[in-house]
């Protein structure tokens, strides 16, 4: 059946089917060099009198076999004029481009046109075997070699191998799962690599089936592993979406960048430590408690983060509720839930910015607007203004610039951690003795005096956020003015910027910087991501490193007055048009200045870990899958809870699990148990900072990663926003590229601050073509990123 791929195709187009393979002759290699032009008479005499472009590909005997594929190795000459010198020039380049084997065969193919959709299916997991049909795609271009050559960002979907047609609501997808299952019915349930079209008609057609070569290395065990997984969350999901006897709505959504958004925090999948650390500092209790202190509706119970097989998840129902201003009865609460869980399902994309697109959390001067595009009639003008009311209470509220206020109340808290961590840093070198007693105090610590309030600042930076972007639709405000406001705003990471400029001026200053700064890692809940004071060539200054440029803001008269026209309207008392700017920079300030404090606490209860998993023979990768449960175990309990056989086995379970986990792919968003079995990857449009446009290379960065790299002109790509990367706007790059990340997240805020071009949670897709890429365009004016090499 895979002698070859010329074979290949005439055994299917003989079997026949469903499917359509385009007419063909093919020949060796011999035939040709002996004859050339009883082949062109044969390839005349199979075209006859239609005048249809060829398609002219290799089919190497090295290409499509059982152990190597060769997949793109050799050329493919489409669109071939059906005339003698063309058809001669195209079959050298083919035959130039193939190992010297006179065996070698050319196939001889009449195009296929009006393509509306065109890729490549693989019917396994390539990496690891896993039972989904991956199908990779292009609907836009009308070609059927973009998916192959990598020039488009094709879309994505898995579909579980038993899902039934009636899951996909595409009917092109139906047919092309259809004759996925033809082809596995005539060739056998082997993992195969598919190219495909499906024309204007409806009509499907295969250009090649090749075998995927890999199949030696999977695990045999992921099938049925992943049936097994995918049964029972099927299960579990359909349970959650019911109604809560605590909330408000009437079923839920899991999603993976929505509110607290753990893909960018922890990742897709963390190991059990850092998963248990953000459950303890945030999503189990804190979220819920910063927002009933800052005056929303308190949520009485329940924790925010739900963790699927090893991949976690918010609680977006929970979430909601969480965002629902005060003194709203229980009815409009439902509804309201309800409205606006129908509105994300009908606009998955919204998952990572609910608060700008799906539900008002403060009073904006467009949250009129919102609620009625948003909404429509579904909300009667009474509940319209009900919900109004409320929310101007709420903003109100949120806006009291007076020291009983929430924001500075927070600003004190996080103030107060800080000096007790530089008093305990000057006057208390950390002990070697009960190293885990102080890791669970730090933790304590930081949870009560530093998550808490940075959880306040967090959510006045997005209260922020929202009032900048709705004065700008109401154009009190210009895109590029406001550019010019966030510049002015100084955050840590300009003071570390200038600080680092001055370690360069005055190495000998490079203890001081450190005990500042030292803690900072990128991923600030792993714990195999090294610290800045344990990242050796981070001081290693190539060239003088860039100071923070924060010019002088000042609004301008028209400016305060149509700023406030908009306060006075909306009915604001909290806040004036001067005020306005102050209150923005005071909760930029303070998200930032927050979470560089308590992550103090965090790195440095790591740092305890692991000096105890040293004392006791635990490596950082050991103690990365145990969770913090069970340091407290140790602490708290008997012998049992110390034996090292017991921890080094609870983790080496956790650890297999972790790697079988990574078997399952989950979407993005999960709105019913359908989303289990069909899996669109993310295509996410960018969060662009800035309007400038620049050509550069590009240099992915990881958490391992130091300052060795060279950075300087070059546009970085991270995958999470996080502010522990900070170190690389001292190295003069010239843009940043983030896979996830909104637009209030940190990195988006640093970029505005230092001016840097920069896409925040550009998506997958677009991600990893832009790090597989040598040099690209990145054009914030024009919200686009385009490959050039």
């Amino acid at each position: 059946m895979f002698s070859s791929k010329a074979e290949v195709l005439e055994h299917l187009s003989k079997v026949g089917g469903n499917f359509n393979i385009s007419p063909l002759i093919f020949f060796n290699t011999q035939s040709w060099e002996t004859d050339k032009n009883d082949q062109i008479g044969r390839i005349l005499n199979f075209i006859g009198e239609d005048k249809d472009l060829l398609a002219i590909r290799s089919s190497a005997m090295n290409e499509d076999s059982i152990t190597e594929s060769q997949a793109g190795a050799y050329e493919s000459v489409l669109n071939v004029d059906p005339n003698q010198q063309a058809i001669a020039a195209a079959i050298e380049t083919v035959i130039s481009s193939m190992p010297d084997n006179l065996e070698d065969q050319i196939i001889v193919q009449k195009m296929v046109i009006d393509i509306d959709m065109s890729g490549v299916i693989l019917t396994r997991g390539l990496d690891d075997g896993s039972p989904y049909y991956v199908i990779n795609y292009d609907d836009q271009s009308g070609r059927t070699d973009t998916v192959t050559g990598g020039s488009v960002i094709a879309k994505s979907v898995l579909i579980h191998a038993t899902a039934g047609e009636w899951r996909l609501e595409s009917k092109r997808l139906q047919k092309i799962l259809r004759t996925i299952r033809e082809l596995e019915s005539i060739i056998g349930l082997l993992p195969l690599d598919i190219e495909f079209g499906l024309d204007r008609l409806g009509i499907v057609h295969i250009f090649q089936v090749r075998r995927i070569t890999q199949e030696s290395s999977w695990d045999a065990k992921v099938t049925n592993y992943v049936s097994q997984e995918l049964s029972d969350l099927e299960k579990y999901v359909e349970l959650q979406n019911q109604p809560h006897a605590y909330l408000a709505g009437s079923s839920t959504i899991f999603a993976n960048m929505t509110d607290w958004n753990p893909a960018e925090m922890i990742g897709q999948m963390p190991r059990p430590l850092a998963t248990s650390l953000y459950r303890k500092l945030i999503t189990r209790s804190v979220w819920r408690e910063a927002r009933s202190i800052m005056g929303y509706k308190p949520v009485q119970t329940g924790e925010l983060m739900v963790v699927l097989s090893g991949h976690p998840f918010i609680d977006v129902r929970a979430s909601l509720n969480s965002f629902l201003p005060p003194g709203i009865e229980n009815d409009l609460c439902h509804k309201v839930v309800d409205l606006q869980l129908t509105r994300l399902r009908k606009n998955p994309d919204f998952h990572d910015k609910i608060e700008f697109e799906v539900a008002p959390t403060t009073l904006s001067f467009t949250t009129r607007d919102e609620l009625k595009s948003w909404y429509g009639d579904d909300l009667s003008n009474k509940e319209r203004q009900i919900l109004i009311d409320s929310l101007r209470a709420l903003t109100n509220k949120l806006l009291d610039p007076s020291p009983t206020g929430s924001l500075a109340w927070a600003e004190g808290k996080i103030r107060d951690l800080n000096d007790s961590q530089m008093a305990r840093i000057n006057e208390h070198p950390t002990s070697t003795h009960n190293l885990l007693e102080q890791a669970d105090f730090l933790l304590d610590e930081a949870t009560r005096d530093g998550t808490l309030p940075f959880a306040i600042l967090a959510r006045h930076g997005f209260v922020a956020e929202s009032l900048l972007g709705s004065a700008v639709k109401c154009k009190a405000l210009t895109f590029s003015r406001v550019h010019e406001f966030k510049q002015s705003v100084k955050t840590v990471a300009g003071e570390l910027a200038d600080d680092f400029h001055s370690l360069w001026q005055e190495p000998q200053n490079k203890q001081k910087v450190l005990r500042r700064y030292g803690h900072l890692r990128p991923s600030a809940y792993d714990i195999l991501s090294p610290r800045y004071d344990q990242r050796e060539n981070l001081f290693n200054f190539s060239s003088e490193p860039p100071v923070s440029q924060t010019p002088d803001f000042n609004p301008t008269a028209t400016e305060l007055a149509e700023l406030e026209s908009l306060i006075d309207r909306e009915g604001l008392v909290g806040v004036s048009a001067v005020s306005f700017f102050d209150y923005i920079a005071r909760a930029i300030i303070g998200r930032e200045f927050g979470k560089f404090v308590f992550t103090r606490n965090l790195s440095q209860a790591l740092e305890g870990i692991v000096e105890w998993g040293k004392q006791e023979g635990l490596d950082r990768n050991t103690l990365s899958f145990l969770p913090i449960e069970t340091y407290n175990d140790v602490i708290h309990f008997n012998a049992s809870s110390r034996d090292l056989k017991r921890l080094k086995e609870q983790a080496r379970l956790a650890n297999e699990n972790w790697i079988k986990s990574r078997w399952l792919r989950l979407s993005y968003i999960i709105r019913d148990p359908n989303d289990l079995i069909i899996v669109p990857s993310q295509r996410t449009e960018a969060n662009f900072v800035g309007d400038q446009r620049l050509e550069a290379s590009v240099i992915p960065l990881s958490v391992q990663s130091d300052a060795s790299e060279e950075l300087e002109g070059k546009i970085v790509c991270i995958e999470n926003a996080d502010p522990g990367f900070d170190w690389v706007f001292t190295q003069g790059i010239t843009g940043l590229i983030t896979r996830y990340g909104g637009a209030n997240s940190h990195m988006a805020i640093r970029c505005a601050e230092f001016g840097l071009p920069a896409a925040i949670g550009c998506g997958e897709l677009m991600y990893n073509r832009v790090v597989n890429a040598e040099i690209i365009e990145l054009s914030c004016f024009e919200r686009k990123i385009r490959v050039i090499r």
